[in-house]
């Protein structure tokens, strides 16, 4: 019985070891030869620029100012939402107080009219005021509920939180400037994804 096994042995290795050996000389072949291409190649240089020659255009540095400060905002106001939502639109250079950002939302329908007399510089922004805003800038059709009674702020918040723009909690709470910047970043995101649905 070891005979057999030793001899099915023997024949497996003059079987298979020549063709194991003459795959991995053709292996080697080839990389030889790719190796040889690489040799023609020349050789490239990493594409570093100079930070002290860019160009940041002013606007830009108000921005990035406005935001820093915004971040460490606990209670941010409605008229920090009037600059998020005209950047996340990419209106802000054009409109530079509130009272322009404002009846810019007013006639795109991102803020209802029956905000209007509400919606005031020094107010606190609730979040559900921030969903309104936010589901109407992203033209998000919503559910059954949205589609029949038409967007309310509770319904805009909970579509956004179905969507991962926003997150949960009552539509009357205030907003601090952390979550503010979350729910633009995560709205622009949404927005870029989307952008040719």
């Amino acid at each position: 019985m070891y005979i057999k096994i030793i001899i099915n042995l023997v024949i497996f290795c003059f079987l298979i070891v020549p063709s194991l050996a003459a795959q991995t000389d053709t292996q080697q072949l080839d990389r030889r030869i790719e190796e040889e291409k690489r040799k023609d190649l020349r050789p490239t240089e990493a594409d570093y620029y100079d930070a002290s020659k860019l160009k940041v255009e002013q606007e830009e540095i108000l921005t990035a100012d406005y935001l820093d400060a915004l971040v460490k905002k606990e209670i941010v106001t409605e008229a920090d939402g009037a600059f998020v939502m005209s950047v996340l639109l990419g209106k802000d250079e054009n409109l530079l107080d509130f009272f322009a950002r404002k009846q810019f939302l007013l006639d795109n329908k991102i803020l209802s009219r029956k905000f209007e007399n509400e919606f005031r510089e020094e107010e606190p922004l609730r979040r559900g005021l921030l969903a309104y805003m936010v589901y109407q800038a992203l033209g998000i059709k919503g559910g059954l509920t949205l589609r029949v009674f038409g967007p309310s702020q509770r319904y805009a918040q909970l579509e956004l939180v179905y969507r991962g723009i926003m997150f949960s909690g009552s539509s009357s709470e205030y907003l601090s400037g952390e979550e503010l910047i979350y729910v633009s970043v995560k709205a622009a995101e949404y927005r870029a994804k989307n952008k040719g649905k």
